[in-house]
């Protein structure tokens, strides 16, 4: 049997479409379990609806807690052999329970599909590699755990909307994940799936990845994670991955420390631009961008030298180290704030 999660919040607009695609799945030995995470719209009505009128569909309900939270309550009570993660606004073919435990047989832990984007009506195929592959070893994997710090790893050729880290459309071996006890870390209000699968790739025995657009991810909201997190949640995510990868002398060959640098680039770039677009003023900007070079997490990238570095993190930290900060604060922010005006608009 799969067990297959489906955290629900405030999605009463595309609830029934999920529900309805996972009851129609030529796999029938399937249990739902929706986890309602404290909606405050008719998403918990229609869910216990379903449940009323389906055996196989259990609903629960808990206190506001996040996605982790949800994920993790599913886990705990879920009883089928296999976990299928589906995303409560996304909806899948009838074919993607079926094709996935065809790909599992008796080796993997992690099966893995590719996705059709759904955006403003289009569904638009996406491939996280462009070939299907299987891999056991560390040094096998290494692609995964690249396209994990670099989303756009891989993906060079396409616009990539999301990377490999996502929990959605996979199967996991439900032993395999209580044997390294792995589940989503709550303390992360963003990033969490990508820790979560971190761990998951490491330990797996096996996974298998095939080019098969079965599942359908809804991608309109994607625009509304533009303006960046905090700089506290990208250093959260750099501590998790740098207390993981001391586990293993694989994560400091040469080329995984060149990926580890780039996304820490990328996160220091996104946090002066999250302090730009949100601080009130230049004056509080100032302090929070001079913490923020400061920061021990960031030393790696701060302390070698900008030749090579991507352009936007050298030309930050020419403005900071020649004391030019108005430009900085008014040069970059104008520009982010356009860029973020035209995301909106595209």
């Amino acid at each position: 049997m799969i067990s297959v999660i489906v955290p629900v919040y405030n999605i009463e607009k595309h609830i029934s479409q999920c529900i309805d695609s996972l009851l129609t799945q030529t796999m029938r030995d399937l249990e739902i379990l929706l986890i309602d995470d404290g909606s405050t719209d008719r998403s918990g009505e229609i869910c216990r609806c379903y449940a009323a009128s389906h055996e196989n569909i259990r609903y629960f309900h808990q206190e506001n807690r996040g996605v982790s939270a949800a994920r993790n309550f599913g886990l705990s009570h879920a009883a089928g052999k296999w976990i299928l993660f589906v995303d409560g606004d996304d909806f899948a073919d009838e074919e993607l329970a079926e094709t996935l435990l065809s790909l599992a047989d008796d080796e993997p832990h992690i099966a893995s599909p590719a996705f059709f984007a759904e955006r403003s009506g289009k569904a638009i195929p996406c491939n996280f590699f462009p070939q299907n592959f299987s891999c056991r070893t560390p040094e096998e994997k290494s692609d995964l755990f690249y396209q994990l710090m670099v989303a756009q790893y891989a993906q060079e050729n396409q616009n990539a909307l999301t990377a490999i880290g996502v929990p959605w459309g996979k199967l996991y071996r439900r032993s395999f994940l209580e044997k390294y006890e792995l589940c989503f870390p709550v303390q992360l209000r963003r990033m969490q799936d990508n820790i979560f699968n971190m761990k998951a790739f490491y330990y797996a025995g096996k996974i298998r990845y095939e080019n098969l657009h079965l599942y359908h991810y809804r991608a309109e909201h994607i625009q509304s994670y533009t303006a960046a997190y905090p700089p506290e949640l990208y250093e959260m995510v750099l501590s998790c991955r740098d207390e993981f990868f001391a586990k293993d002398a694989f994560f400091q060959a040469e080329q995984m420390i060149h990926f580890r640098k780039a996304e820490q680039a990328e996160f220091f770039c996104t946090s002066i631009k999250h302090i730009l677009l949100a601080s009130d003023g230049y004056k509080d900007a100032l302090p929070q961008i001079r913490e923020l070079f400061s920061r021990k997490i960031y030393a790696p990238i701060l302390s070698d030298p900008p030749a090579g570095q991507p352009r936007k993190l050298r030309l930050i930290r020419f403005l900071y180290d020649h004391s030019m900060y108005h430009f900085l604060y008014y040069g970059m922010g104008v520009l982010w704030r356009v860029k973020n005006m035209q995301n909106r608009l595209s």
